[in-house]
């Protein structure tokens, strides 16, 4: 019996031996496992925090992106308004642009027909003024012409008139004596005097001399 005893003793002692073992080792290994589950723990909550801040950081940029495009619309529209207007406006303008380019040729086509008009009627008076012109220089020259003649003849008349009477005619002429004058004196002169010359009759009638 006491041999059974301590052989019992003995088992337990080895069982209580192991289970101690057991526990020794499970502990250090739960320990270790704990501390190995609070690493991973703290290392998620890290990813996590990281991954909420991402997240975060993403939907500010998603909110500022949806901002920016109803801002970027909204300034759209407002272009696309603006170009509207400029168009409708550019249009209007053209058009009466043209109108008034069309006006505006027609009142230059009618000025210069105006113009082309009276141009003609100031030519056609120029040009008759120019023949009258013309017609009286041309009669003035002639008389001019005539004139010359005539003087040119009563220098000869009055030269010859020198040699056969002996009076200086032509420096009477010169001094301003006149026909008037000059007639009562030729007719004063010997009507043989005047045959020689061939000037018989030609201021009238002489008177011989007594």
């Amino acid at each position: 019996m006491t041999r059974i005893n301590a052989r019992e003793d003995k088992l337990n002692a080895g069982n209580r031996s192991v289970v101690n073992k057991f526990e020794s080792e499970l502990a250090r290994d739960v320990g270790s496992l704990c501390n190995m589950v609070a690493a991973s723990l703290s290392q998620q909550n890290e990813q996590l925090q990281c991954i909420e801040k991402f997240c975060h950081t993403f939907i500010n940029i998603n909110d500022q992106y949806f901002i920016d495009c109803q801002a970027s619309s909204t300034r759209f529209e407002a272009l696309k308004n603006v170009v509207r207007l400029h168009k409708a406006s550019a249009n209007g303008s053209l058009e009466d642009t043209s109108v008034l380019a069309s006006s505006n040729a027609c009142c230059v086509e009618e000025l210069l027909a105006k113009e082309a008009t009276e141009g003609h009627a100031i030519f056609d008076d120029l040009y008759g003024s120019l023949s009258t012109q013309e017609g009286e220089i041309a009669l003035f020259a002639r008389e001019r012409r005539k004139l010359l003649c005539m003087h040119g003849f009563r220098v000869s008349v009055l030269s010859s008139l020198d040699k056969v009477v002996g009076v200086d005619f032509v420096h009477i002429v010169a001094l301003g004596g006149m026909d008037k004058e000059m007639t009562v004196y030729v007719k004063t002169i010997d009507p043989k005097h005047l045959v020689e010359i061939g000037l018989e009759g030609f201021y009238g009638p002489s008177t011989p001399n007594k």
